[in-house]
């Protein structure tokens, strides 16, 4: 059983470290297109990156959520808020 939650642990820290560095990442690209933006040019190819790899990131996170707790998500009267919490996401992901 310990060896089961180690692994279940080692496996949530992965995906959320890789969750927070695309964020950080993400942050960084955004700054940068502030930064150009202030100074006058006209980014807007980076700009369209950032908001493309914004959007897909978006999108990832009901299934990594999912894959973590390991529940279907469902949009069904009864059943627990997480699992319809992440049933309207799921739905709702661009």
């Amino acid at each position: 059983l310990r060896v089961l939650r180690a692994s279940r642990d080692e496996r949530v820290r992965v995906a959320l470290g890789r969750v927070v560095a695309e964020l950080v990442t993400l942050r960084s690209l955004s700054l940068g297109v502030a930064g150009r933006l202030a100074a006058g040019e006209d980014p807007v190819v980076p700009a369209a990156i950032v908001k493309d790899l914004g959007a897909r990131f978006e999108q990832s996170l009901p299934g990594i959520a999912q894959d973590l707790v390991a529940l279907a998500p469902t949009l069904a009267e009864g059943a627990d808020g997480f699992r319809r919490v992440l049933g309207s996401l799921v739905l709702l992901a661009p």
